[in-house]
């Protein structure tokens, strides 16, 4: 057996997806400073409660997402991978939405740091072998399309559901 191999029959999943639950895991730290932040330093003299609760309310969603994407991660369901893609996506619109309301005393990761490993991040879950590993067992691979489309939408799933016949 091959290094790779035994890699990855001892993390249980593609060795490459360990760069994504990296990327997660700074995500949630760059989350938990923008909470600690917003949560403790608030000026109650200006009068701007809207902006504060609004970046909040994000960082604690965005957070939650990141956790469950990362427990189910190692999964091979195919329903792991749509929930990491769309939380990915998630975390880039979140973090442009910081910049937009002017937090830029975040010293984690800059928003072009964030953006670049999100679109490496999104890169690696669109590759062949990565949605390989979230195809149920004796099934075919779905194509590219069927996977974009599984992102936005649940589409007609006939051909990876497990039905019985009757004879």
């Amino acid at each position: 057996m091959t290094f790779r191999g035994r890699v990855r029959e001892a993390i249980g999943m593609p060795p490459i997806l360990l760069v994504v639950e990296v990327f997660l895991a700074l995500a949630i730290l760059r989350n938990l400073n923008m909470f600690g932040i917003e949560a403790f330093i608030i000026d109650y003299d200006a009068g701007i409660f809207l902006k504060p609760f609004v970046l909040i309310v994000i960082t604690v969603v965005s957070s939650v997402f990141a956790v469950l994407t990362m427990f189910g991660l190692p999964s091979s369901n195919r329903f792991s991978w749509r929930s990491a893609v769309r939380t990915i996506v998630f975390l880039m619109i979140s973090n442009i939405l910081y910049e937009f309301l002017g937090e830029t005393y975040l010293n984690i990761l800059s928003l072009q740091d964030v953006l670049l490993f999100s679109a490496a991040c999104l890169v690696i879950m669109f590759l062949p072998a990565i949605r390989e590993y979230y195809v149920p067992p004796l099934k075919e691979m779905p194509p590219l399309k069927w996977w974009l489309m599984f992102c936005l939408i649940r589409p007609d799933d006939k051909h990876h559901r497990y039905e019985f016949q009757e004879n």
